[in-house]
């Protein structure tokens, strides 16, 4: 063999290596042989509707598959509890309503850690009808309030109660069964809800609510919260920070496409509801999960937030030992 037969004979076999190697680069960034499908389960605390349309956006649109997901959602309910489900390693991340419920199992010993916040600030509010409205603190003593006992909703209420001065025992309490019939007739004259919920509810029955946020008197607290256990982020880190960032990725879809957002999500449930009711649903919820510049705020956990609300579960006797937030908050990417 000459040369000049050589000299070709060695570029062809770089050729045929380079070749390869673009190859393999290709294969590997289109395939998941070399990062294989992580299946997570998701379990909500409510049932799901346009509230949860980011996470249905995201599962149409593929954000969690390009990112080695494949994620089952769990529906909620009354006789939901995520916490349970989560500790029991029944599923893999949990939703709770509020940071309060996590702050609670945390103090009673449960080896769960938060990580997202995807409502700044909490859904939760007094709601009553303009006919009898209740528009700030000074028009509640002596009205009858429907209390969803048992979750956030009771100990924000009280602690609006609280930082406004006023004796429980001015009012007349009863629970609320998540049934709008008794604000509706007049049996009561308020209801503790979401503001991003059943004010729409009740437009589309032809009245007109009138909602009284906490946040009006400085009451503060985070609404749906994602948590899992201390064991399974430090064992699956980069699948929980997939689910964060294909989550978002959603709800930043969602809100920029609200009617495409709540047909996916009408498909996903094989729902019968009202798509219109369900987009103002995601309108309003738009206000609690966007910065003032219209983009999909933060979800990171503030330490003083928490604390702050660790204050009102204190103040109620519902906290024993008071866990430090740093020992049960761990951001995505902080």
């Amino acid at each position: 063999m000459n040369r000049k037969t050589k000299l070709v004979a060695v570029t062809a076999i770089f050729t045929a290596i380079a070749l390869c190697v673009v190859f393999l680069i290709w294969f590997y960034k289109n395939t998941n042989i070399n990062s294989p499908t992580k299946h997570i389960t998701v379990q909500f605390g409510w049932i799901p509707d346009g509230h949860h349309a980011g996470f249905y956006v995201a599962l149409e649109k593929g954000f969690y598959e390009k990112r080695g997901l494949d994620v089952e959602f769990l529906p909620g309910g009354l006789d939901s509890n995520p916490i349970k489900a989560v500790v029991s390693k029944s599923v893999d991340i949990g939703q709770a309503g509020g940071i309060e419920q996590v702050i609670s199992a945390r103090a009673q010993g449960l080896p769960i850690i938060a990580f997202a916040a995807i409502h700044r600030e909490t859904p939760h509010a007094l709601i009553s009808l303009d006919k009898n409205p209740i528009r700030s603190e000074k028009d509640l003593p002596g009205k009858r309030v429907a209390v969803a006992y048992g979750d956030a909703a009771e100990l924000l209420f009280k602690a609006f109660l609280a930082k406004a001065r006023i004796d429980p025992k001015s009012l007349t309490l009863e629970p609320f069964r998540f049934d709008l019939t008794p604000l509706i007739n007049g049996h009561v004259d308020a209801i503790t809800g979401f503001k991003t919920d059943q004010p729409v509810t009740l437009k589309e029955k032809g009245l007109n609510p009138v909602v009284l946020s906490y946040s009006s008197i400085g009451i503060h607290s985070y609404g749906y919260t994602f948590f899992t256990t201390e064991e399974f982020r430090a064992k699956n880190e980069k699948a929980v920070e997939s689910f964060y960032a294909a989550s978002r990725e959603g709800f930043e879809y969602a809100f920029a496409h609200p009617d495409e957002a709540i047909s996916i999500t009408k498909k996903a449930l094989n729902a019968s509801f009202n798509e219109e009711t369900e987009k103002e649903k995601l309108k309003l919820e738009s206000t609690l999960m966007l910065d003032e510049n219209g983009k999909l705020a933060d979800w990171a956990l503030e330490y003083d937030r928490v604390k702050e609300v660790e204050g009102y579960l204190q103040a109620q006797g519902q906290l024993k030992d008071v866990p430090q937030p740093e020992s049960f908050i761990q951001n995505i990417g902080k």
